[in-house]
């Protein structure tokens, strides 16, 4: 236990470095960004292998690992964790991000339906897979999605705009798409550097 604890004050005094560098703070004595990522990668790491099961340690480092676009071991760390935790709605968000950066539509939109399975009531993630099902010109996807928007936010004019628009409408902007010859490309989402995280440990809840 005391093991446990040296290394989660590690994480946090690490990580409260790289992230409060100023320039008043004199170069020879500041630490370059890398070797903040490495010795601050390293510190989560050691604690992860302690403690594999805890759902704070394993956010964290799957969140630092994304955000050095260490891909395929943050999804690892992501699957193995909800494989344990599958309710934390965390992990489906962070996993749905990353898929999303990896241009991996099909899992992207598994993992936020599933999230939504657990948790109806979380309209960002409703808004956001109507705005995509809309893009992708998947109307009956995006009208579902609005209708659940609205349970929540009833005056989100975005998915109002959506459910009750007629079909000539529609079919308008399906004959745009046509003309124009070219497919819809998604925006790239930005993770955060991890020089510029803050440490916020995963709240020890289910949600």
């Amino acid at each position: 236990m005391k093991l446990k604890k040296l290394f989660l004050v590690e994480i946090v005094f690490l990580l409260l470095i790289s992230c409060s560098t100023t320039s008043s703070v004199s170069q020879s004595s500041a630490l370059t960004p890398l070797e903040s990522k490495d010795e601050t990668l390293s510190a989560l790491i050691n604690a992860y292998n302690l403690n594999p099961d805890d759902k704070s340690t394993s956010y964290n480092l799957a969140f630092a690992l994304a955000s050095e676009k260490k891909f395929d071991k943050a999804l690892k760390i992501i699957d193995e964790a909800l494989s344990l935790h599958p309710q934390i709605v965390r992990f489906y968000t962070l996993k749905a991000y990353i898929l999303k950066e990896l241009f991996q539509y099909n899992e992207y939109e598994k993992t936020y339906e599933k999230l939504l399975e657990i948790d109806s009531a979380h309209s960002a993630v409703a808004l956001e897979l109507m705005n995509h099902y809309q893009n992708m010109f998947r109307y009956s996807d995006a009208k579902r999605m609005a209708s659940l928007v609205l349970k929540y936010d009833k005056d989100n004019q975005d998915a109002k705009d959506i459910l009750f628009k007629g079909d000539s409408s529609l079919n308008s902007l399906s004959q745009i798409k046509e003309d124009s010859k070219s497919n819809y490309t998604y925006s790239i989402p930005t993770i955060p550097d991890l020089s510029t995280i803050t440490f916020e440990p995963l709240p020890l809840t289910n949600r």
